[in-house]
């Protein structure tokens, strides 16, 4: 999503990508890597894939987002109502857990709508 803050699409330098191999470590967890990345985003865009904007840009940008994430990715509203995701009940009655039966129609199903989507864009 377009933000005033980094490039679509490209590369983004950060300690934990593969322009800092030296700073790698088995011990980034999915939590660290993303507050590394909202970290970055409150200082000055000096690294590769930055970009500089005003405050107001990003705003209309951050408005804009909602727009255009529509356009760009899966409706899994739309998909779950296309029974793609079939979900059983356990025994015990307690959460729902994903159907273990194929579904090829379900991922052709999906490859029609990423078709569809394609076409929005």
């Amino acid at each position: 999503t377009p933000s005033g803050r980094f490039i679509p699409g490209h590369d983004i330098c950060l300690s934990a990508s593969s322009y800092h191999p030296e700073s790698w470590t088995p011990r980034w967890t999915v939590l660290s890597l993303i507050d590394a990345l909202r970290l970055h985003m409150l200082t000055t865009p000096n690294e590769i894939g930055g970009v500089r904007a005003s405050d107001e840009r990003r705003r209309e940008l951050a408005e804009q987002s909602r727009v255009w994430c529509k356009k760009g990715f899966v409706d899994h509203r739309r998909m779950i109502a296309a029974g793609i995701f079939a979900f059983a009940s356990n025994a015990g009655g307690g959460d729902a857990t994903p159907a273990t039966t194929s579904t090829t129609k379900g991922a052709n199903d999906s490859l029609s709508l990423k078709a569809e989507e394609e076409e929005v864009k």
